[in-house]
């Protein structure tokens, strides 16, 4: 089997970890080879070689692959101190990891001089912090704009939009955003959420950062 084809074999190992344990192993065999006898090589004493060089790639490979958790970490979301000019920690957000939270546009019907947007919200099915019923009961929207299809700011908002909460149930809400239709032409849009509150009575509100495109035709 070619070092390439080694490779590819063992997950993807580089083919550099390939040749530094075929290096090894080679010799390794070659010491053990002199003291046992020097002029005796088998085709049995190759094949065992080639697998110890795949073994001893494997041992290379999972040193290599040791940083793999910390960038599947990265993947999970984290908290973050809220810290004031003086250094006083007033609070804690939390940037949302990779599908922690889908949010997407269901419905868009203009009602006179308004046009009302549905949007889900759906989380994580964990009871972990700071999803889970016992960290969030309701949820609302946060920061956010529109724009068209060709990326022409419509409108734009920033902060808690208190209007919007809506109640989670078996980890999806469902909210309204009322905007004026005077500012939408027959068109397509798109929705850009860079931040949502997950609510919890008694509890202060904590923002939850992202970054979300939602797509909907007026």
């Amino acid at each position: 089997m070619k070092r390439k084809e080694l490779s590819e074999a063992i997950s993807g190992i580089s083919i550099r970890h390939v040749q530094e344990a075929e290096d090894y192993t080679a010799k390794t065999a070659y010491k053990r080879s002199n003291r046992s006898n020097r002029s005796n090589t088998s085709n049995t004493s190759r094949y065992r070689n080639i697998f110890a060089a795949a073994l001893a790639a494997c041992i290379f490979g999972c040193a290599a692959l040791a940083c793999i958790p910390s960038t599947a970490r990265s993947l999970k979301g984290y908290f973050q101190n809220v810290i004031q000019w003086n250094g006083a920690v007033t609070g804690q957000t939390y940037q949302e990891g990779a599908d922690e939270i889908a949010i997407r546009v269901t419905d868009a019907v203009r009602d006179n001089k308004k046009l009302v947007l549905s949007v889900q919200m759906q989380v994580s099915d964990t009871q972990e912090p700071p999803f889970g019923p016992r960290f969030i009961s309701e949820i609302a929207l946060g920061t956010y704009r529109i724009t068209d299809a060709s990326g022409i700011e419509i409108c734009v908002a920033s902060g808690r939009q208190e209007h919007t909460a809506g109640l989670l149930e078996e980890q999806t809400a469902q909210i309204e955003l009322v905007l004026e239709a005077d500012a939408f032409a027959p068109g397509d849009y798109v929705l850009e959420v860079a931040s949502v509150y997950g609510l919890q009575k008694a509890e202060q509100p904590l923002e939850i950062k992202g970054n979300w495109k939602c797509m909907f035709t007026m």
